[in-house]
């Protein structure tokens, strides 16, 4: 009764969820062959990697059933942190806070797909959509702007101006295919985020850039690098997407600037040398710049509602 009396009083509250989705504590650093992770750097990442596991097959994504030969519990967690102590994490997925951070919130940015055995998935993003995207490799996303711009207030101080001008990312119905991480190199600091690679997909959002990938396969190499103020729209003109040779598609701010003040049709130019390159391996691509009237809330964003207890997500599209 006392419980009921005060719960609209009191500030405190008591979360009622398993220790790992809240902390993870890494008190000391793992000896060598030592098989025990417990408050070791290494466990944590374990549990990030289990919160990842349940957070993300809630989803309808499949994700690895066995790691390192060993089948998942059927509460959907990784075994034990031993049976991971000479072989590395069943696979990395690091998603940044600012995409929930409430799990009820990161799930309404997820659906379907997969993700193999041995693959990365790193989003230093929050404004972002997976629609049916099947991951085998590598793949990193990372926005400039994650949750939003900076101004200068009037002491001289940055301030961050949530939610306003962020980088944003979409993808629907995508194949990732590429070699990933070297899972064999000694070299790798896995809980560092430290690790040697074959092969990945980078995606880097300068600004308030955004980045879309509809019905295309990519295998191999890719690093697509969008500047400040464009939206680069990606799709296939052939079944597969794939280069003889790594490709990196990159667009910086200085080169872009220096063929906007020389070439006043300069647009025109820059879709036409993204075709150049891009043209033979099948990437239908198109750069283009962000409407004034949408610079500061992007082409899309989620709309958030709440409904009693609940956060529902409404994805509003321009």
């Amino acid at each position: 009764m006392l419980a009921t009396v005060l719960a609209d009083v009191l500030d405190t509250f008591i979360v009622y969820n398993e220790r790992r989705r809240v902390t993870s504590s890494a008190k000391k650093k793992r000896k060598h062959a030592d098989k025990s992770l417990h408050q070791t750097p290494d466990g944590s990442l374990l549990d990030i990697m289990r919160n990842a596991y349940d957070l993300l097959s809630q989803c309808d994504i499949k994700m690895p059933e066995q790691c390192s030969g060993v089948l998942l519990h059927h509460n959907l967690q990784i075994e034990g942190n031993d049976r991971y102590a000479d072989s590395g994490p069943p696979f990395l997925v690091l998603l940044h806070p600012a995409l929930g951070p409430l799990w009820e919130v990161s799930r309404q940015k997820f659906y379907g797909g997969s993700i193999s055995m041995g693959s990365e998935l790193q989003l230093e993003i929050a404004e972002f959509l997976w629609r049916n995207v099947q991951l085998d490799g590598s793949m990193i996303v990372i926005a400039e702007n994650v949750m939003g711009s900076t101004r200068i207030d009037e002491n001289g101080e940055p301030m961050l101006q949530y939610g306003h001008r962020c980088g944003r990312c979409k993808l629907q119905n995508v194949k990732v295919q590429n070699k990933g991480i070297n899972w064999n190199s000694g070299d790798n600091i896995y809980w560092k985020h430290d690790v040697q690679r074959f092969e990945a997909l980078k995606i880097i959002l300068h600004g308030n850039a955004e980045f879309e990938a509809t019905d295309v396969i990519l295998q191999r190499n890719h690093v697509f690098e969008v500047p400040n103020g464009y939206k680069m729209k990606i799709s296939s003109k052939n079944p597969v997407v794939s280069s003889i040779k790594p490709k990196a598609y990159t667009y910086n701010e200085t080169w872009l600037q220096l063929l906007l003040e020389q070439v006043p049709s300069s647009a025109v130019l820059l879709d036409l040398l993204i075709h150049g390159i891009c043209g033979h391996s099948g990437l239908a691509v198109d750069l283009n710049p962000i409407e004034e009237k949408m610079m500061d809330s992007g082409s899309w964003f989620w709309n958030y509602k709440i409904s009693g207890t609940h956060i529902h997500l409404e994805l509003v599209e321009f």
